[in-house]
């Protein structure tokens, strides 16, 4: 699955109507707005899902198929959906089609309550807050996917055994892999930071990483649309 397959989803990977999503009496107001809403009322829906946010949506109508001949923009809360993608823990969830839950009770206490790790569509994984229908850094636009952080050991001891790692390793035992996007753990048990081993050291965090764990980047999880 390439970055632009992925930017391209429908809401949902196995429904091809979009408009289902919606009340009668909200696509009534939209099919009221387009010359010819038979060709054009499912690309409308279909684009205004792909782009809309946390606490939004926007069906914008192009003033060449709209009944005034002008643009017009039509925006309503996000409430309307009547059916949203659910939220799978541990895994990647596609956003915008899927809202993170209100608290990360994976990552209890502040600031890590609205903390997840996130996918933009140049290829990183970044780390991002949530808050009242919006992340705090990264533009919406840019995102692909968002997850929670895995669990991890519970004690420095228990990091050690491999039956009690829950797959992380320790930075003092393991190699890190080159190249590749790790979860890392760092002093004094800190968690929810991301970073990548280049030449030698992690381009973040360098000095702090005791433990790392790739990441299942999502591609290897959705297939093609």
């Amino acid at each position: 699955m390439t970055n632009e397959n992925a930017e391209n989803c429908v809401f949902d990977s196995n429904d091809s109507t979009p408009t289902e999503s919606f009340s009668t009496e909200l696509l009534d107001v939209i099919t009221a707005a387009l010359e010819d809403p038979d060709n054009h009322l499912d690309s409308i829906v279909k684009e205004a899902l792909k782009r809309m946010d946390g606490t939004s949506i926007t069906f914008a109508i192009p003033g060449t198929v709209s009944i005034t001949g002008a643009d017009i923009l039509i925006s309503v809360d996000r409430e309307h959906i009547l059916r949203e993608e659910p939220y799978q823990v541990h895994d990647w969830n596609r956003w915008p089609y899927v809202l993170p839950p209100i608290k990360n009770e994976l990552l209890p206490g502040d600031p890590f309550n609205f903390k997840w790790m996130i996918y933009l569509n140049d290829g990183r994984c970044v780390v991002d807050k949530f808050k009242e229908g919006r992340w705090q850094k990264w533009p919406s636009d840019k995102i692909l996917f968002f997850k929670d952080f895995s669990p991890v050991p519970a004690s420095a001891k228990a990091l050690l055994d491999p039956e009690t790692a829950l797959g992380w390793s320790s930075v003092a035992s393991c190699e890190p892999p080159e190249g590749v996007a790790c979860e890392v753990l760092l002093k004094n048990h800190l968690r929810g930071y991301c970073s990548t081993f280049k030449e030698g050291h992690w381009d973040f965090f360098n000095d702090s990483v005791v433990a790392f764990k790739a990441i299942n980047l999502p591609y290897a999880n959705y297939p093609e649309n």
